[in-house]
C-alpha cells in the first residue's frame, strides 16, 4: 500500500460555488431578457390597425385647400402639391387621436376644417395636406392618455427627375 498524506479539498469547494453562481446567473438573465425587451415596445390592445394608400399630385388649382382649410396662396405653404392619404381598411380611429406631420400643412384631424371632435376616421376616408418634394408625411396614432403613440403609416414624396 502506498502511504497517503493529509488530503486538502478546500479548493473545489469554492470553485462547485462559482460554477453554480454562474450558471445561475445565465440562467436568469436568459428568461430576463425576453420578457424586457417584449415589454419595452409594447403598446395596447386600442392600437388601431389601418391600411393606408397614398397618392401624390402637382396638378392642384390655385382654389384648391387641404383638410385644414389651407390654400396654395397661404403664405406659410409653400408646397410643390397635394398628397392624399386613403384609408383604405382598418379599424375605424376616432379622428382627434390621429395627427399628421412633417408635410406644409400638419396637425390633429379635429384642428381641420373637415373633422370635429366626436368624429372618426373610417374606410374609404381621404384627407389632403400640402407636401413638397422630398417630405416625409407620418400618420400617428395617440392612446386617450397621451401615454403611448404609435406610427401608423409614413409616405415619403419622391423629387421628380
Amino acid at each position: 500500500m502506498i502511504p497517503q498524506g493529509p488530503r486538502d479539498d478546500t479548493a473545489i469547494t469554492p470553485l462547485v460555488g462559482v460554477v453554480l453562481m454562474l450558471a445561475i446567473t445565465v440562467t436568469v438573465v436568459a428568461i430576463a431578457i425576453p420578457l424586457v425587451l417584449t415589454q419595452s415596445n409594447a403598446v395596447t390592445d386600442d392600437q388601431p390597425t389601418v391600411d393606408l394608400g397614398y397618392s401624390y399630385t402637382e396638378d392642384v388649382d390655385s382654389g384648391a385647400t387641404d383638410v385644414f382649410g389651407l390654400t396654395a396662396d397661404n403664405a406659410t405653404i409653400d408646397a410643390d402639391g397635394q398628397l392624399t392619404i386613403i384609408f383604405e381598411s382598418g379599424d375605424t380611429v376616432p379622428a382627434d387621436r390621429l395627427s399628421i406631420s412633417g408635410v406644409q400643412s400638419s396637425g390633429n384631424l379635429t384642428d381641420s376644417d373637415s373633422f370635429a371632435g366626436g368624429e372618426t376616421v373610417t374606410q374609404a376616408t381621404e384627407v389632403t395636406v400640402w407636401a413638397s418634394r422630398g417630405e416625409t408625411v407620418q400618420v400617428r396614432w395617440t392612446a386617450e392618455d397621451d401615454d403611448e403613440s404609435a406610427l401608423l403609416g409614413t409616405f415619403t414624396v419622391r423629387p421628380t427627375s
